[in-house]
């Protein structure tokens, strides 16, 4: 079960940091400095990502309150998602801004020519 529910979340617990590193690039293409950048941008989605993932922990979290048979196999389910998803939020609004502030650089664009044949 612990499987089934790490497979679940995998895609939030992707998506989440990936959303918060597009807004970041976006910001340094248009000539911010990356650490205005990483600051904005991780502000720019953060209602959006905030609000996504709690849909999602509304949805498992009362699977913990279950019990019997049932609510032995899908407690399991319900922490794990949780705490998953709980994980990645955190992630994407700390060590993933941290990092692209240090990580991504603007690139240099160079003037090229470009030929017709008309």
């Amino acid at each position: 079960v612990s499987l089934m529910s790490l497979a679940i979340a995998i895609g939030m617990v992707v998506s989440n940091p990936i959303f918060v590193t597009e807004v970041i690039w976006r910001h340094i293409e248009a000539g911010e400095r990356p650490a205005e950048a990483a600051e904005f941008g991780a502000s720019e989605v953060g209602m959006a990502i905030t609000a996504s993932t709690l849909t999602t922990i509304v949805v498992f979290a009362p699977f913990i309150y279950l019990t019997g048979l049932v609510g032995i196999v899908f407690k399991q389910l319900a922490i794990i998602v949780t705490v998953t998803l709980l994980g990645s939020i955190f992630t994407a609004f700390t060590l993933t801004p941290m990092l692209a502030s240090r990580w991504l650089k603007p690139i240099e664009k160079q003037n090229y020519v470009v030929l017709s044949a008309r």
